[in-house]
């Protein structure tokens, strides 16, 4: 399975600063998709980038096969699915010392730093039970970038309404930005079967706090679109 370079290049920072820093939203993406992209994030000018809209797919944008590409091999799989977690409990730390203000963001950022940390040791564990060790790649590299200018960009804001919109409708666009990676890219690339079952646990996860995280947004006030996506 491959990974496109438009892919690549939408994990670059400006996805999750959005308006705050040089943004970064797609004009490309339409309405008549299945739920799983905006989630309004991208009224704010935070987008994931990853869909490119036209075909009505959810998971479209930039991952088609056709696209110069990299492969990943199970040992870059295991590195960006802890990317993902890591970017997840950085970003809630700084919800959960800021103090947020809304009482639930308050209480997703503590899920997510609990939620992710638990899934950190379950995926320890499977690779460590596979031989499997943390390899680095473009997009864990990727990944890893963005969450550190997501976390720069929340702790520069003081505590209040805008800063819970900020830090929820960027946990919109790394949620699914990471549904994403695992459909097209690691669950693809992925034959070890403890560590595809491992990456099948996280997605659903990954479907269910980004349900939540759009929720809180459209109470926030921040508009999000109307479905959520369960499917592939």
């Amino acid at each position: 399975m491959k990974v496109s370079s438009r892919c690549l290049r939408m994990l670059m920072p400006a996805v999750l600063v959005g308006a705050l820093a040089v943004g970064c939203s797609d004009d490309d993406d339409d309405d008549d998709d299945d739920g799983v992209r905006d989630g309004g994030a991208q009224d704010a000018g935070i987008d994931s980038g990853l869909d490119g809209g036209g075909d009505g797919g959810a998971r479209d944008g930039g991952l088609d096969a056709g696209d110069a590409a990299i492969t990943l091999n199970e040992n870059q799989i295991v590195g960006v699915a802890a990317a993902a977690n890591e970017g997840e409990i950085l970003t809630s730390n700084v919800a959960r010392a800021k103090p947020a203000q809304n009482g639930q963001v308050l209480a997703f950022a503590q899920m997510m730093i609990d939620m992710h940390t638990l899934a950190q040791t379950r995926q320890t564990g499977v690779a460590n039970a596979a031989g499997l060790s943390i390899a680095e790649s473009p997009i864990r590299t990727m990944m890893r970038s963005s969450a550190q200018a997501t976390v720069t960009t929340l702790t520069g804001l003081p505590a209040g309404a805008s800063f819970d919109l900020t830090y929820m409708q960027a946990q919109v666009s790394m949620h699914e930005m990471t549904l994403e990676t695992i459909d097209e890219v690691l669950l693809p690339n992925a034959t070890t079967p403890a560590l595809r079952a491992e990456l099948t646990t996280s997605r659903a996860e990954v479907v269910m706090h980004l349900g939540q995280a759009r929720t809180i947004v459209s109470a926030l006030g921040g508009g999000t679109d109307a479905g959520t996506d369960g499917g592939t």
